[in-house]
């Protein structure tokens, strides 16, 4: 499951929310943990989620995220942690494209869209500008020594700066053959 989606849903039909969280992307700010965790905690505990298991993307990132998963006693049997440097992330969400009327993403250098009429209605995303890319990283960077000791049993490093098969191959092997 996906954050960003579940505070896309949650935007849809609650407008203070939405307010908050365009804030947020406007500063380069994480999102608001009094909002995401809420949200997380609630999709987690739905059905399908307890009976078919899930993936998170893009959580936790911080230490009261990683509490939340400690305080309903999950232990994730795998934690992905993409590296690389700040240039590359400043490279690929300098090209990182939504289309508004589908809500796909894009990246104008890897998989721009197959149709030019998709293309001319491309826009950038308001959090993906150089100086809240350079922010977000170093905010990240600040949490990484803490996420590394509380999942050290169950991470795997995955370097992000090589071609999409070849980090999709790394997660698939680490998922089908499990040394954790």
């Amino acid at each position: 499951m996906s954050p960003q989606k579940i505070l896309k849903a949650e935007a849809e039909h609650n407008p203070p929310i939405k307010q908050k969280l365009q804030e947020a992307a406007e500063n380069g700010d994480p999102v608001p943990d009094e909002i995401l965790l809420r949200l997380v905690d609630d999709r987690i505990r739905q059905s399908d989620c307890r009976m078919n298991g899930w993936v998170l993307d893009g959580f936790p990132e911080t230490e009261s995220q990683v509490n939340l998963l400690k305080s309903m006693r999950i232990n994730p049997n795998l934690v992905c942690m993409f590296e690389q440097s700040m240039d590359e992330s400043i490279s690929k969400l300098s090209a990182r494209r939504v289309d508004p009327m589908t809500g796909e993403l894009f990246n104008t250098d890897i998989n721009p869209p197959k149709f030019e009429s998709q293309n001319l209605r491309l826009q950038r995303m308001p959090g993906d500008a150089e100086d809240l890319v350079r922010k977000r990283y170093q905010q990240w960077t600040e949490n990484i020594t803490m996420l590394e000791e509380n999942y050290k049993n169950c991470l795997l490093a995955v370097s992000a700066e090589r071609l999409l098969d070849q980090v999709f191959d790394t997660i698939r092997e680490a998922v089908e053959n499990p040394i954790f």
